[in-house]
């Protein structure tokens, strides 16, 4: 049984079950977002709390939390960078009880995938103290941004090669054995209810173009391909390059899904462009169908709808003006890709 196959039985096997399905039906682009804004109200640490200090000590003993120092603020996590004369740690520490689930999962996921040959950061492992605190930690990455640059040597084609195996192996890769996967159907779980939620607030245009995407996705549902396994949410600061200009790690797991192979492409087309897009399709070893690009087009401009979903639903104002400039632009595309076909 391959890879595929095996994530694809673990599914039909969660479903006939009955086992919770963890859906999360908006993008992670969005949730980032919702985060920036708490993280804005919130004071960093300054210092690792003592009792984490004692659990890094105990469990990576060449570690000196001492001179622990924040990197990163998340809704779930707080993430610390640890000193040690045998490479640095990056330490993910729960911000509520619901994230040590959280990290876990994606400590487990790390180590399922790193020995699949996917590019994760080295070492990942789960540290759980006395008190039941459960933090995760890697060896830091050292890595700068897979940015297009002339200064840094990347070239498209590089890249584009590079891009194309990371997904594929991910794509071949099932969920690690005894988990329940996230299930997300692009119609029914995520884009679907977003864009009826949507569809009142905007008019004109930009009403009639959501009204074509949403008609040409329920066609392209119809005969969507297996689903496999995505990240989700690549974009440039979580795909880090080495010092020779190949992909080091590639970070942030917490919108991992089982969901259209597309979806993932999209991400590229958004966040790379849609040559560089193209590129990384034509050198995919997955299954690729004949409306594979189309969809990954759609979902890439659905991105303003998304974030006007976050505006609706949480009432984040201050992300409108981004969310409708975001719908303008995909209504231009749309418009030009038409005049091309004409």
């Amino acid at each position: 049984m391959s890879p595929s196959d095996a994530g694809n039985a673990q599914i039909e096997r969660a479903r006939e079950t009955g086992l919770s399905l963890r859906l999360r039906p908006r993008h992670l682009v969005v949730t980032r977002m919702r985060d920036d804004r708490r993280m804005r109200r919130t004071q960093p640490q300054k210092h690792l709390p003592r009792s984490l200090g004692a659990l890094i000590r105990t469990s990576i003993p060449t570690a000196r939390p001492s001179g622990a120092r924040v990197i990163g603020v998340g809704f779930d996590v707080i993430a610390w960078r640890v000193p040690d004369p045998g490479g640095d740690w990056t330490l993910r520490v729960p911000r509520h009880a619901g994230a040590r689930r959280v990290i876990r999962e994606q400590t487990h996921l790390m180590q399922h995938l790193a020995r699949l040959g996917v590019p994760v950061p080295r070492e990942p492992v789960l540290l759980v103290g006395s008190d039941g605190v459960t933090c995760g930690a890697y060896r830091f990455v050292d890595g700068v941004p897979a940015t297009l640059t002339e200064s840094d040597g990347t070239d498209a084609t590089r890249l584009a090669t590079q891009l194309a195996d990371l997904v594929t192996r991910l794509h071949l890769t099932g969920p690690p054995p005894g988990s329940t996967p996230n299930v997300v159907r692009p119609l029914e779980d995520r884009f679907g209810p977003i864009i009826e939620r949507c569809r009142p607030h905007l008019d004109g245009a930009r009403s009639a173009w959501l009204d074509g995407i949403a008609s040409r996705l329920s066609v392209l549902a119809a005969d969507m391909p297996d689903l496999v396994l995505v990240h989700a949410d690549l974009k440039p600061d979580h795909v880090l390059l080495g010092a020779d200009g190949t992909i080091e790690a590639v970070l942030d797991f917490e919108g991992i899904q089982v969901s259209d192979p597309a979806i993932d492409f999209g991400r590229i087309i958004q966040h790379w462009g849609r040559p560089l897009g193209e590129m990384a399709l034509h050198r995919y070893a997955g299954t690729v169908d004949p409306a594979f690009l189309e969809r990954a087009q759609i979902y890439r401009d659905l991105d303003g709808v998304e974030l006007l979903h976050t505006v609706i639903e949480d009432g984040a104002e201050e992300w409108r003006e981004l969310a409708l400039r975001e719908i303008d632009a995909a209504v231009l595309r749309s418009v030009d890709a038409s005049n091309r076909r004409a």
